[in-house]
């Protein structure tokens, strides 16, 4: 190929990409807010642990709590912590489920849970995977874990660090 006919295709080549990535640019935006009349929220705590932070919700689990929970978008299955389901004696299904999210990945014995709630938000009746949670060291207990299951039902979530509310669409 001659050199005109490198810079041309070059040349042209320049032009595909800037019109393929003209639209890549955005303008910022407004924060995302949270209607009052349109959305629900709960307390949210914000937990910093130096090189990690946390967002916990108050979570009760029959007439037991508030207990608090990583909100973890990250978690395939919301998980509770072992020795909080042997105080409120929950019953275990026998079955086992891979769980993942920030404390990484293990296998977990499931618990069923017919009535909780997210703060004053009622949760569907659900089978909770249980694990020994490790001590923060901070002195806040940690309970459970909020996964994607149970958050994935909203269909969105807006979590507000400043406000320190989670935010949920009203129902529907």
């Amino acid at each position: 190929m001659g050199a005109t006919r490198r810079r041309r295709a070059g040349a042209v080549a320049a032009a595909l990409a800037a019109a393929l990535f003209a639209g890549c640019a955005t303008e910022p935006r407004e924060p995302m807010t949270t209607p009052d009349e349109d959305w629900r929220s709960v307390d949210l705590t914000v937990l910093d642990l130096g090189e990690q932070t946390l967002a916990l919700v108050p979570v009760i689990i029959g007439d037991a709590g508030p207990h608090l929970f990583v909100l973890d978008t990250g978690a395939s299955m919301t998980v509770l912590d072992e020795g909080l389901a042997g105080e409120l004696g929950l019953p275990p299904t026998g079955r086992e489920r891979p769980v993942s999210g920030v404390l990484g990945q293990q296998q977990a014995t499931t618990v069923r849970v017919d009535r909780w709630r997210l703060g004053d938000i009622p949760l569907d009746a659900a089978e909770i995977a249980t694990i020994d949670l490790p001590d923060t060291g901070s002195g806040t207990e940690l309970r459970g874990l909020l996964g994607s299951d149970v958050l994935s039902r909203f269909g969105q979530i807006v979590v507000d660090y400043d406000a320190d509310k989670l935010g949920l669409p009203a129902e529907g």
